[in-house]
Protein backbone atom coordinates (compact mmCIF):
# COMPACT_ATOMS: atom_id res chain seq x y z
CA UNK A 1 0.00 0.00 0.00
CA UNK A 2 3.05 2.56 0.65
CA UNK A 3 3.73 2.11 -3.08
CA UNK A 4 0.47 3.11 -4.13
CA UNK A 5 0.79 6.23 -1.66
CA UNK A 6 3.68 7.44 -2.95
CA UNK A 7 3.01 6.53 -6.76
CA UNK A 8 -0.38 8.32 -5.86
CA UNK A 9 1.29 11.72 -4.23
CA UNK A 10 3.47 11.69 -7.61
CA UNK A 11 0.18 12.58 -9.48
CA UNK A 12 -1.51 14.82 -7.35
CA UNK A 13 -1.43 15.43 -4.00
CA UNK A 14 -5.28 16.36 -3.39
CA UNK A 15 -6.24 13.18 -5.53
CA UNK A 16 -3.94 11.40 -3.20
CA UNK A 17 -5.57 12.53 -0.01
CA UNK A 18 -8.90 12.28 -1.16
CA UNK A 19 -8.54 8.74 -1.46
CA UNK A 20 -7.28 8.55 2.38
CA UNK A 21 -3.66 8.04 2.47
CA UNK A 22 -2.06 9.92 5.39
CA UNK A 23 0.33 11.93 3.22
CA UNK A 24 2.73 12.98 6.33
CA UNK A 25 2.88 9.03 7.10
CA UNK A 26 4.02 8.94 3.13
CA UNK A 27 6.53 12.24 3.15
CA UNK A 28 8.16 11.09 6.38
CA UNK A 29 8.29 7.00 4.74
CA UNK A 30 9.82 8.34 1.77
CA UNK A 31 12.22 10.69 3.47
CA UNK A 32 13.56 8.42 5.79
CA UNK A 33 13.88 5.65 3.06
CA UNK A 34 15.88 7.88 0.71
CA UNK A 35 17.98 8.73 3.66
CA UNK A 36 18.67 5.04 4.66
CA UNK A 37 19.64 4.41 0.74
CA UNK A 38 22.07 7.70 0.41
CA UNK A 39 23.63 6.18 3.59
CA UNK A 40 23.82 2.93 2.25
CA UNK A 41 25.43 4.34 -0.94
CA UNK A 42 27.87 6.26 0.80
CA UNK A 43 29.08 3.19 2.79
CA UNK A 44 29.52 1.33 -0.38
CA UNK A 45 31.29 4.12 -2.42
CA UNK A 46 33.26 4.81 0.83
CA UNK A 47 34.40 1.28 1.44
CA UNK A 48 34.79 0.60 -2.20
CA UNK A 49 36.86 3.82 -2.57
CA UNK A 50 38.46 3.61 0.72
CA UNK A 51 38.37 7.56 0.84
CA UNK A 52 35.74 9.51 1.71
CA UNK A 53 35.85 12.13 -0.52
CA UNK A 54 33.01 14.49 -0.43
CA UNK A 55 33.56 15.40 -4.03
CA UNK A 56 34.14 12.41 -5.55
CA UNK A 57 30.13 12.58 -7.88
CA UNK A 58 30.04 16.54 -8.32
CA UNK A 59 28.97 17.13 -11.64
CA UNK A 60 26.83 13.39 -11.98
CA UNK A 61 23.65 14.75 -11.13
CA UNK A 62 22.62 15.77 -14.62
CA UNK A 63 23.81 12.18 -15.36
CA UNK A 64 21.27 11.08 -13.19
CA UNK A 65 18.12 13.19 -14.05
CA UNK A 66 18.98 12.53 -17.89
CA UNK A 67 18.61 8.69 -16.66
CA UNK A 68 15.39 9.54 -15.42
CA UNK A 69 14.05 11.34 -17.85
CA UNK A 70 15.05 9.36 -21.09
CA UNK A 71 13.52 6.45 -19.45
CA UNK A 72 10.36 8.01 -19.11
CA UNK A 73 9.47 9.32 -15.88
CA UNK A 74 8.16 12.92 -15.52
CA UNK A 75 10.07 15.35 -13.78
CA UNK A 76 6.84 16.19 -12.56
CA UNK A 77 5.79 12.97 -11.15
CA UNK A 78 3.17 10.65 -11.21
CA UNK A 79 4.73 8.50 -14.35
CA UNK A 80 8.10 6.38 -14.55
CA UNK A 81 9.06 2.95 -14.17
CA UNK A 82 12.05 1.11 -12.43
CA UNK A 83 12.94 -0.72 -15.84
CA UNK A 84 12.32 2.48 -17.80
CA UNK A 85 15.14 4.16 -15.37
CA UNK A 86 17.54 1.49 -15.99
CA UNK A 87 17.58 1.52 -19.47
CA UNK A 88 17.85 5.25 -18.93
CA UNK A 89 20.76 4.55 -16.87
CA UNK A 90 22.02 1.92 -19.85
CA UNK A 91 21.56 4.88 -22.37
CA UNK A 92 23.06 7.62 -20.68
CA UNK A 93 25.79 5.39 -19.65
CA UNK A 94 26.78 4.13 -23.34
CA UNK A 95 26.17 8.16 -24.46
CA UNK A 96 29.21 9.28 -22.22
CA UNK A 97 31.13 6.50 -23.37
CA UNK A 98 30.83 6.95 -26.93
CA UNK A 99 31.29 10.42 -26.60
CA UNK A 100 34.43 9.90 -24.54
CA UNK A 101 35.94 7.44 -27.11
CA UNK A 102 35.08 10.08 -30.06
CA UNK A 103 37.06 12.48 -27.91
CA UNK A 104 35.01 14.86 -26.87
CA UNK A 105 35.65 17.37 -24.59
CA UNK A 106 33.90 17.04 -20.81
CA UNK A 107 32.30 20.44 -21.35
CA UNK A 108 30.57 19.25 -24.48
CA UNK A 109 29.43 15.85 -23.01
CA UNK A 110 27.50 17.94 -20.35
CA UNK A 111 26.17 19.89 -23.36
CA UNK A 112 24.89 17.00 -25.67
CA UNK A 113 23.41 15.55 -22.44
CA UNK A 114 21.58 18.49 -21.60
CA UNK A 115 20.08 18.29 -25.30
CA UNK A 116 18.97 14.82 -24.46
CA UNK A 117 17.38 15.81 -21.97
CA UNK A 118 15.32 18.62 -23.95
CA UNK A 119 14.64 16.70 -26.79
CA UNK A 120 13.26 13.78 -24.69
CA UNK A 121 11.02 15.79 -22.57
CA UNK A 122 10.03 17.58 -25.62
CA UNK A 123 8.95 14.49 -27.42
CA UNK A 124 7.38 12.86 -24.20
CA UNK A 125 5.55 16.47 -23.93
CA UNK A 126 4.43 16.03 -27.47
CA UNK A 127 3.99 12.31 -27.49
CA UNK A 128 1.13 12.79 -24.07
CA UNK A 129 -0.43 15.63 -26.06
CA UNK A 130 -1.43 13.64 -29.11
Amino acid sequence: MMGRGVYAMGGSLAIAERLGYNLRAIHLFVFGYTGMLAGIAGILHVSNNRLANPFDLVGSELDVIAAVILGGARITGGTGTVVGTLLGVVLVTLINNVLILVGVPSTWQKVIIGAFILLAGTLFALQRKA
